[in-house]
C-alpha cells in the first residue's frame, strides 16, 4: 500500500472538506482519505494511486491541487 500526500487550495470549512473526501474516495484503489483543513493537506492511501485522476477529482469540484515539492 502507499501514501501519498498533496496541498488543495480552496477549502475553507467543514463542509469543503466533506466534499474533498467524498469525491476522493469515490476512486478506484483509494483506501482511505485524510484532510487537514488547517493544512489543506490532503493524505490518501492506496494501491497504485493515479495522481492525474486525483488532480481531475480535486479540480472537477472546484478546489486546486498542488504537489507537495521533495526536497
Amino acid at each position: 500500500m502507499e501514501s501519498i500526500q498533496f496541498f488543495v487550495r480552496g477549502m475553507n470549512c467543514n463542509r469543503c472538506k466533506k466534499n474533498v473526501e467524498n469525491n476522493l474516495s469515490r476512486l478506484q484503489d483509494i483506501q482511505n482519505v485524510k484532510v487537514d483543513l488547517d493544512k489543506n493537506r490532503v493524505t490518501l492511501t492506496g494501491y497504485d494511486i493515479d495522481l492525474l485522476k486525483v488532480q481531475y477529482a480535486v479540480e472537477s469540484i472546484g478546489y486546486g491541487y498542488e504537489e507537495i515539492q521533495k526536497r
